[in-house]
């Protein structure tokens, strides 16, 4: 069987730095190309010069949810559904939320304040 392979480079100081690795052992068998696939066009070398874009690292994984969680309304609303649950749900409209997790960044000073009012032990007016 016959191979013929046939390489392009950009410059001759390409063909010669490849030339230069390479250390004449055979290369390793591949798969074949189909025959209806075009092959590849070889691609000018690149500058080895220029370093991959590193990601930072340790970036912790933002939660969205965390000033939501680490608010105390999740148990204030749960406090609420259990007193009134029509109260809890008009109050989580107003703000515009079905869901207290929906509720804005902004809100939750307001919320919890309005909230809180209405989690507050009836005023003894006897």
């Amino acid at each position: 069987m016959n191979v013929t392979v046939t390489l392009t480079f950009a410059s001759a100081a390409a063909a010669a730095a490849f030339l230069a690795t390479a250390d004449g052992a055979p290369a390793a068998a591949t798969a074949e190309t189909p025959k209806d696939k075009p092959a590849d066009k070889p691609k000018a070398d690149k500058p080895a010069d220029k370093p991959a874009a590193e990601k930072p690292k340790d970036t912790p994984a933002v939660d969205p949810n965390k000033a939501y969680l680490d608010s105390g309304i999740p148990e204030r609303i749960q406090k609420l559904v259990a007193k009134d649950r029509a109260a809890a749900k008009a109050l989580l409209a107003k703000f515009g939320a079905a869901k207290g997790a929906e509720l804005k960044a902004a809100d939750h000073d307001k919320f919890k304040a309005e909230i809180d009012a209405l989690l507050a032990p009836a005023e003894d007016l006897s």
